[in-house]
């Protein structure tokens, strides 16, 4: 089944839905500055990414490649906080991306159920990028 992702904004969060197969770092890389992008652009600081049907085939080494690139985006700076629902099956790999992204001083949480990860984000709850008049 093929990688496919939708993106929804919720009042406090934006709201990812991401299932099928994800193999290759490409796939991932694409995903995550889409998400990125549309955070940016809309003013949203948490994100919940909902990847209880993604099978993540991807490798550690493909994790660090990832997090290394969002470095290179300076993508630590702009207060971001993401949270990742996963299914069992995906629990090893993203522990290990969590604890990547937070080695590059990066907010990110693994959960396996909705509510924790909202929980988790509702101490955050604030749009970051939003323009405001001075």
């Amino acid at each position: 089944m093929p990688f496919k992702y939708k993106i929804f904004e919720k009042d406090a969060y934006l709201l990812v839905e991401a299932g099928g197969e994800a193999n290759t770092l490409e796939d991932m890389a694409e995903y995550s500055d889409a998400v990125f992008d549309a955070a940016f652009a809309k003013g949203y600081t948490c994100v919940l990414h909902d990847q209880r049907t993604l099978v993540a085939n991807f490798t550690q080494i493909d994790v660090i490649n990832l997090a290394d690139q969002y470095i290179d985006m300076d993508a630590q700076t702009y207060g971001m906080r993401a949270a990742i629902v996963c299914s069992e099956q995906n629990l090893e790999i993203i522990r290990f991306l969590e604890t990547a992204f937070q080695n590059r001083s990066m907010e990110l949480r693994t959960f396996t159920d909705i509510a924790s990860a909202e929980e988790w984000l509702a101490c955050k709850e604030r749009k970051f990028f939003a323009q405001t008049d001075p």
